[in-house]
């Protein structure tokens, strides 16, 4: 669901979108919300009875909910496993030292030792490292440890120091790591920022349990996954007509005409049925599916010559029922309409000058769709939808109503109503409770909002703001260097012989074209391995967990050296066999000053230093 307000000041308009796997954000609790009775924006302006639910979805603009099996998010019962199996969770640590006082005060080698040592002094073992070092100072190192990997960059000209820690156990030593780092460097409190980043565990740790605390909260699949099909079935006369009545409660006004797009003259037309017994002042017409267009072939040859004959017909009969105070304001769709008035509806509709002839600034379009095959009912409405998008409180909603044996689904489009989601909701509700049917909104999709009498439009220009401060910390930011961290998931794992080789393999290949690229491969780390390359360019370090997710941290001096080794990587891994796709892609520049900025991203010229980049 998301919800809109317009010209907020600092930020102009706002959106606000809520998510949930278990709560019906369409059917508020209210014990939920008695909860908030303290808080005013919450609790004052909602309504519980269901005649009433215009100041709880005052805001709301759009809703969808999303299907768990087409998204790929359930998973088969075969492929379904315990939860203490599946706990393989990661932390990488993102460390920035800044004003460091002792590292780059001696050779690179020397540092390293002592970075060695201080991870021994936080309980952690150390296995061997990788490093390269520079003729102006700088250094680069990695150190693989048992329990996960350290990597540290020095630039001792610009007194910093950045460090990646990535662990897949023993996280409560995470804490006297990220101390012991600070403390070699010689860096203090204020100097450090870091933030984390959840990675994949390891296969074969067997201490998951006491780790899980320290990890937090793990996502689940707790979404619905059962399979829904649509089921066309045969229908009950009187639940159709329960549900022709309450769809006909979306239409607006006292005064005005509504067409109805039926069969053939002697089918019944219920929808025209139905509205014609409710003794509404309006004027009802029902249009009949003209006799010459009613079994001709799309291949006949008089084809285009009766559809437009038909179209012109409708389109007087519309003309001569409406008046300038006396227009539509609904169009309804009756199950008997066949596909081919569908077309001619859709080229009526697709005029600008028959809209603006003929719609009333309140319009409601309404389609019943009772076969899964009828898809042009639902393409009218978006289509509809698409070209008047301009329209003030335009809505389209799905709603999907099922039983155990049918399903059918409604479709609305909606001009001008500010209480639009009040009558969605009733709608359901009165559907469920007349005709049995389990009634879900699919999805609302809205159009522009039109402000409220109680909100002043104020626009605001860049200047009227206080931008001082974030304009001196974007000047005064440095980023010296980029990094990716990318996790991989591999689909077909368990087809793949000897991965952790096509992995050394892939990684050798693509870095053959860089000089003195010194590699490191550890097997047997727990069930999986790590693969460390290092050299004047920046390091790469790939943790594979021993089935089928793959850790990439990439960090270069030049950006191009990071951005250009996936796509070849991945390519290879393609070549091999191997089913890969990103599920996790994150991108940081590293650098002095609180860097938020990746190099890149910095413009040349800078308002309050005048530094170029």
């Amino acid at each position: 669901m998301v919800v809109y307000y317009e010209h907020v000041p600092m930020i102009m308009s706002w959106a606000l979108t809520i998510g949930s796997n278990r709560l019906d954000l369409l059917n508020p609790n209210t014990k939920s919300l008695m909860k908030w009775d303290n808080i005013k924006t919450v609790w004052e302006d909602f309504s519980a009875s269901p005649e009433n639910f215009d100041d709880h979805f005052k805001f709301a603009h759009d809703y969808q909910r999303n299907d768990a099996q087409s998204q790929g998010e359930c998973l088969s019962n075969e492929t379904v496993i315990s939860d203490e199996e599946h706990f393989l969770g990661g932390i990488l640590l993102i460390l920035d030292a800044e004003n460091t006082s002792l590292l780059g005060k001696e050779a690179w080698p020397i540092q390293l030792g002592k970075i060695y040592a201080a991870l021994e002094q936080a309980g952690v073992v150390p296995i061997s490292s990788l490093s390269h070092s520079f003729e102006d100072g700088r250094g680069l190192g990695a150190i693989f440890m048992q329990e996960g990997v350290v990597l540290a960059r020095t630039w001792p000209k610009e007194n910093y120091c950045a460090f990646d820690i990535q662990l897949w156990c023993s996280f409560n030593k995470l804490e006297s790591i990220q101390s012991s780092l600070s403390k070699v460097s010689g860096s203090n409190t204020e100097s450090l920022s870091s933030y984390r980043i959840v990675t994949n565990g390891m296969m074969g740790i067997g201490k998951e349990n006491e780790d899980k605390e320290i990890m937090g909260p793990k996502n689940t699949r707790s979404r619905k996954c059962e399979t829904t099909e649509f089921r066309n079935g045969v229908f009950d006369r009187n639940k159709l007509e329960s549900l022709a009545i309450e769809s006909s409660q979306f239409i607006q006004g006292e005064n005005g005409a509504i067409a109805v797009l039926c069969g053939s003259i002697d089918e019944f037309c219920l929808s025209y049925d139905v509205i014609s017994r409710k003794g509404d002042s309006m004027e009802i017409v029902p249009l009949w599916t003209c006799p010459s267009i009613a079994d001709i072939e799309e291949n006949d040859k008089n084809f285009t010559n009766e559809m437009f004959k038909c179209e012109m017909e409708i389109q007087n009969q519309l003309r001569g029922l409406v008046t300038e105070k006396h227009k539509l304001v609904a169009f309804v769709i009756d199950p008997s309409a066949t596909s081919t008035m569908g077309i001619l509806a859709d080229r009526l509709w697709s005029n600008p000058r028959n809209v603006r002839a003929l719609l009333a600034d309140q319009f409601t379009f309404i389609a019943l769709i009772k076969n899964k095959h009828e898809t042009w009912r639902s393409d009218f409405l978006e289509w509809r939808r698409r070209e008047m998008v301009d329209y003030k409180h335009l809505f389209r909603a799905e709603v999907v109503l099922t039983t155990s044996t049918d399903s059918l689904e409604v479709g609305f489009l909606s001009s001008q109503d500010p209480h639009f989601f009040g009558r969605l909701v009733n709608f359901t509700k009165s559907v469920e409770a007349l005709t049995g049917f389990d009634a879900k909104v699919q999805k609302v999709e809205g159009g522009i909002e039109e402000l409220r009498a109680d909100q002043e439009a104020k626009w605001y220009i860049e200047d009227d703001f206080e931008r001082s401060a974030g304009e001196a910390q974007f000047a005064a930011q440095r980023p010296l260097a980029d990094q990716f961290f990318v996790q991989l998931q591999i689909s077909n794992a368990t087809d793949i012989e000897f991965i952790d080789d096509i992995l050394f393999f892939a990684m050798q290949d693509i870095l053959s074209e860089y000089t003195d690229v010194k590699m490191h491969h550890i097997h047997d780390v727990f069930e999986g391995s790590i693969i460390g390359a290092i050299s004047m360019e920046g390091t790469i370090v790939l943790v594979w967990n021993g089935n089928d997710f793959i850790d990439l941290n990439i960090f270069g001096y030049d950006a191009e050296t990071v951005e250009t080794f996936l796509e070849p990587f991945e390519l290879y891994l393609k070549e091999e066999g191997m089913h890969v796709k990103t599920v996790g892609h994150d991108e940081f520049p590293r650098g002095t000053n609180r860097v938020i900025n990746r190099l890149k991203d910095l413009k040349v010229w800078r308002k309050t230093s005048h530094e170029e980049v």
